[in-house]
């Protein structure tokens, strides 16, 4: 029996607008009132993970498998990067618009302005920018925190760090950083081309595994969905694994079953078939 259910939210959970609607939430309920537990499993930090019935019911397992928070949003669990290499990273990278992410709050070097007007630059024309940039004004006005100094950051416990580049050329630098770093700091974007930077040896599977045995369930009755590049190991880690057919090519590859596309809330119909078995 499945006891853990655990899923990434963009492109698996959530429904085309990127939010959790009332048939998620209901599905998320039923499976709290038949004794089992829910997770999310996201490169998302916990502000930016937003249930409006639930969100006190279920466990979070965020930026990457960084962070892991009880139905609180208590941290119970997380994976800082180090500071020698975080100090490398601001010498290295001082005019980058990286987000430096603890698990409560956002700090940037740059300007309010300057970071708000590239984020909503590199949006443009995307099918999903209207919910992206909603959701980008809410964490600059309540998460982040601005033209911060090195020593500022340097103060803070950094569990993950985003990146949006500007050019080609910025991006073969931060590639061949993390290259020279391999042994402290990994890479696992959701997309291809982007940086979701953690320690290394973070990632959603171990982090999921970490939480079923704390809630003293086997790994065997884990159940986890994903659909993207930072979903690779949870996939694989578990036998239960569920991929959607919209789904990168990889996470398909590495997930023991294909269901419906995401958008036919294919992942909260195949929860409801499990919770009959």
């Amino acid at each position: 029996m499945i006891r853990l259910f655990a899923s990434d939210l963009d492109g698996t959970l959530l429904n085309e607008k990127h939010e959790a609607d009332d048939t998620i939430e209901r599905t998320i309920q039923n499976i709290v009132d038949s004794g089992r537990y829910f997770s999310v499993a996201t490169g998302r930090s916990a502000d930016m993970v937003q249930f409006s019935s639930v969100g006190d019911k279920i466990y979070y397992v965020c930026m990457n498998g960084a962070v892991i928070m009880d139905p609180q949003k208590k941290v119970i669990c997380q994976q800082t990067i180090d500071k020698q290499v975080l100090r490398e990273l601001l010498e290295r990278f001082p005019s980058s618009y990286l987000e430096y992410i603890t698990p409560t709050h956002t700090f940037i070097c740059q300007e309010k302005e300057s970071f708000a007007s590239f984020m909503e630059e590199k949006r443009k024309g995307l099918k999903s920018a209207e919910t992206f940039l909603k959701r980008l004004r809410e964490r600059i006005d309540n998460a982040m925190s601005f033209s911060q100094s090195m020593d500022m950051i340097l103060q803070q416990d950094i569990c993950k760090i985003n990146c949006q580049v500007k050019d080609e050329e910025e991006a073969n630098a931060l590639n061949a950083f993390l290259d020279s770093h391999q042994d402290v700091l990994v890479n696992a974007p959701s997309n291809h081309g982007g940086f979701e930077i953690t320690k290394a040896g973070v990632n959603k599977g171990t982090a999921v595994l970490w939480l079923s045995q704390k809630l003293g369930i086997a790994q065997e009755e884990v159940a986890v969905y994903g659909d993207g590049g930072n979903d690779l190991e949870m996939l694989q880690m578990f036998a239960h694994s569920y991929a959607p057919s919209s789904a990168y090519e990889e996470a398909k590859e590495t997930a023991s079953m294909i269901i419906g596309p995401y958008q036919e809330y294919s992942v909260i119909r195949h929860m409801e078939t499990l919770l009959k078995k």
